[in-house]
């Protein structure tokens, strides 16, 4: 499926600071339902609520090879059966990166939802008081992916996509790329929300700040 672009390519100009590849050491040994109750007051210190987290994230351990140990980490699955996860100090994923594609509960969908990260998805399912939305939504869990999204967003049913993406430069730049691409599809609108978490420097930090958490800073 052909996307139109401009001649210069804005993802090309994006600048995120990259994950690490995915260390070989690293190999995920199990995957259930989250039960942890360190994994699950860690999601709540990020202002996660634990039926947020029990219905989005899995409970992952993770052997690594170089140290001859394992972990435990709150894993949300993407569209290529890996995993992005998180602990208290290492946030990276396992087996595939891909983005994640969360279907809403409306028979015909005519919005979608942009996020960078999952924890700004999540924020933003607990300050609407959802577990499950209506409308579509997706992760680009890295900004590498933004391009993935234009292909999934067009000759779609949609109308209407919103932006969620972080208030610093990258975010403006994914910002700009949905907004212009937006531009060349017929009766489809570009909104983005950055101006409901303006003072902060994404959802999830707006979310925290209010709730009075101080998150992972």
């Amino acid at each position: 499926m052909k996307v139109t672009q401009t001649n210069k390519n804005p993802i090309a100009q994006i600048s995120e600071k990259e994950r690490p590849p995915a260390p070989q050491s690293l190999e995920l040994k199990e995957v259930k339902r989250l039960k942890n109750v360190a994994l699950i007051r860690f999601a709540e210190y990020q202002g996660i609520p634990e039926l947020l987290a029990k219905s989005y994230f899995r409970e992952l351990r993770i052997y690594n090879h170089e140290k001859n140990k394992s972990f435990l980490a709150l894993g949300m699955k993407n569209e290529s059966g890996g995993y992005y996860f998180c602990t208290k100090f290492l946030e990276s994923y396992v087996r595939k990166e891909d983005i994640s594609f969360i279907r809403g509960t409306k028979e015909i969908q005519e919005k979608v939802h942009l996020f960078l990260h999952r924890k700004d998805f999540l924020s933003w399912l607990r300050i609407k008081g959802k577990v499950k939305h209506e409308d579509d939504a997706i992760v680009l869990h890295s900004l590498r992916f933004l391009k993935e999204a234009p292909p999934l967003i067009q000759n779609y049913t949609y109308k209407t996509v919103y932006t969620w993406f972080p208030n610093r430069k990258a975010g403006d730049k994914a910002t700009n790329y949905l907004a212009s691409f937006c531009g060349t599809q017929n009766e489809l609108r570009h909104s983005c929300m950055r101006h409901q978490y303006k003072e902060h420097k994404d959802l999830n930090h707006f979310l925290v700040s209010k709730l009075g958490l101080r998150g992972n800073e």
